[in-house]
């Protein structure tokens, strides 16, 4: 799947809008992700330590985990056609 087929999957569910819709914002942190979800803060952050999330960096103590649209969507669009629960 790529980029353009994720975003098209991921439309069709209205508690992504936060990702689908955000053209604009490129990159994301981790609140940025788990809040829309209202999934935890651990759930995220574990996936970018499994290196889930493609393209996800760490920029360590302060900063924390930065997460980029493109990597996001294909995550999660991956988690939904595996009917895998998100959270």
């Amino acid at each position: 799947m790529n980029e353009d087929e994720a975003l098209a999957y991921l439309n069709q569910y209205p508690e992504f809008d936060w990702l689908t819709k955000a053209d604009k914002q490129k990159w994301f942190k981790i609140d940025e992700v788990s809040g829309p979800l209202q999934i935890g803060d651990g759930f995220v952050r574990n996936a970018c330590d499994r290196g889930d999330i493609d393209g996800a960096i760490n920029y360590g103590p302060g900063l924390g985990w930065r997460m980029p649209r493109r990597g996001l969507l294909l995550f999660f669009a991956q988690l939904k056609q595996q009917g895998r629960r998100v959270g």
